[in-house]
C-alpha cells in the first residue's frame, strides 16, 4: 500500500468536483445555452461542457497537492508516469443526457493505488448531492455520515439498471440481457453510470450491470457501493481488476440479497 496523505487527498478530489459542477452547471440548461460538441471516436461524444469539467479537476487537483498521476475520461492531464497512485476521472459522466438538458449526469473522482481503490467523489450537481468515500471509513453525503438501506423487494420486483456503454455494442450485449431480464421486475437506462451509482446507493436501484466499461466511469460508485456493503463483482460473480486502465469486461454492484439472485439469474442465462 502507498503512503500518502488521506485528508489532503479527500479535499482535493471534493475541491475538484465542486469546481467542476461550477463549471457543468453554469452551461447546463436553461442558463447554458448552445453547447458544441463533436464526436472524439465513433459513439462517443463530447461537449466544451466535458472539456471545461476537465480541466477544472486537474487543476484543483493540482492545487490541492493531490498525489500520483491523472487519467481521465478526456485525456487533459497528459502522459502516463507510472504512478503506484491514479486518479480516475470522468468529468461529465452522461455527456449525452446533459447536452439534451436531462439531469440524471453526474461526476466521479477516484483514487487508486494499484489495484485497490482508496478515495472516491461522486457528484451529481442536478440533485445538490455529493458523496465521499475513503476505503475503510465508510461513506458521507453532503458532509455528514451516511448509510443507506437495501431496497425492501425482491429481484423480481425491483428495478436494475444496465448500462452499454457504446450503442454500437448492443447487438454483442443484448441477446444475453434479454435471457436474464425476465428474472426482475425493471430495467432502467440512463447513458450514465454515476447517476444511476447515486440512486443504487440511495436504495433506489436494486443494482447496476454494466457492459464494457472504462475504470473512470465507475470507480468512484463501485467504492462508495462497497463501503456501504453492496457486493462488487464481474457478471460471472469474480472480484473485479482494478489495475487495468482498458475496459472492464463487466461490472455488477448490487445490494447483497439482489446481487446473489442477479448472479445467479445470468448464470443460468
Amino acid at each position: 500500500m502507498t503512503d500518502f496523505d488521506r485528508r489532503r487527498a479527500l479535499e482535493a478530489a471534493l475541491a475538484a468536483t465542486s469546481a467542476a459542477s461550477v463549471e457543468l452547471m453554469k452551461r447546463f440548461r436553461p442558463a447554458g445555452g448552445e453547447i458544441r460538441a463533436w464526436q472524439k471516436a465513433p459513439g462517443a461524444p463530447v461537449t466544451d461542457a466535458d472539456v471545461a469539467s476537465d480541466r477544472a479537476i486537474a487543476a484543483a487537483l493540482e492545487a490541492g497537492g493531490a498525489p500520483g498521476e491523472i487519467l481521465s475520461e478526456e485525456g487533459q492531464a497528459g502522459e502516463k508516469t507510472g504512478a503506484a497512485l491514479t486518479w480516475l476521472v470522468d468529468p461529465l459522466c452522461g455527456t449525452l443526457p446533459y447536452r439534451y438538458g436531462l439531469a440524471h449526469w453526474g461526476i466521479n473522482v477516484a483514487l487508486r493505488d494499484v489495484n485497490s481503490l482508496e478515495i472516491a467523489v461522486l457528484a451529481v450537481p442536478t440533485a445538490g448531492d455529493v458523496f465521499l468515500a475513503a476505503r475503510g471509513h465508510g461513506v458521507a453525503r453532503n458532509g455528514n455520515r451516511y448509510t443507506a438501506r437495501a431496497p425492501h423487494a425482491p429481484l423480481s420486483e425491483a428495478a436494475v439498471c444496465v448500462e452499454i456503454d457504446n450503442g454500437s455494442e448492443w447487438p454483442i450485449y443484448a441477446p444475453g440481457v434479454t435471457r436474464w431480464a425476465p428474472a426482475i421486475g425493471a430495467i432502467n437506462m440512463y447513458s450514465s453510470i454515476a447517476y444511476p451509482a447515486s440512486q443504487l446507493i440511495q436504495g433506489r436501484l436494486a443494482a447496476l450491470v454494466v457492459y464494457r466499461v472504462a475504470p473512470v466511469h465507475v470507480a468512484a460508485g463501485a467504492l462508495l457501493a462497497a463501503e456501504l456493503g453492496l457486493r462488487v463483482s464481474d457478471v460471472r460473480g469474480a472480484p473485479v481488476d482494478w489495475s487495468q486502465d482498458g475496459d472492464l469486461p463487466s461490472l455488477v454492484i448490487g445490494w447483497p440479497e439482489h446481487h446473489a439472485a442477479l448472479i445467479e439469474a445470468i448464470s443460468r442465462a
